[in-house]
């Protein structure tokens, strides 16, 4: 029996935990799920194991997983994002100075093509 430190959200308390689980079936569809028991409502607390992760409402439900994702969402933030340029001002002058020289570059090949110079 496999036990290991877990973050539960209490529903009922509405709180974060901490807690050792251990894993263990909990039905035909879900599988196995780390399970202990809520320190001050001695409610049975579920985490998905990492397969079914996109179904554990804890990633809903938590505050601190809320917390988590604030604090690095701007780090994780992709080129394709709304705000990336906001944060990364240098990274749009660089990409429209790439471009600049790249229709610079295919108009001196345009000019040399029909002006022979």
């Amino acid at each position: 029996m496999e036990i290991k430190n877990v973050h539960f959200w209490c529903t009922t308390d509405r709180a974060d935990y901490a807690l050792p689980a251990i894993l263990r079936p909990v039905n035909s569809r879900i599988g196995e799920a780390w399970c202990a028991t809520c320190p001050d409502c001695d409610k049975t607390l579920y985490r998905l194991k990492a397969e079914n992760a996109k179904e554990d409402p804890y990633f809903r439900q938590s505050k601190y997983m809320t917390r988590q994702v604030r604090k690095h969402r701007d780090a994780l933030m992709q080129p394709g994002d709304k705000n990336f340029n906001l944060l990364n001002p240098q990274h749009e002058k660089q990409r429209l100075e790439r471009e600049n020289d790249s229709e610079r570059k295919t108009f001196e090949d345009i000019q040399d093509k029909y002006h022979g110079t």
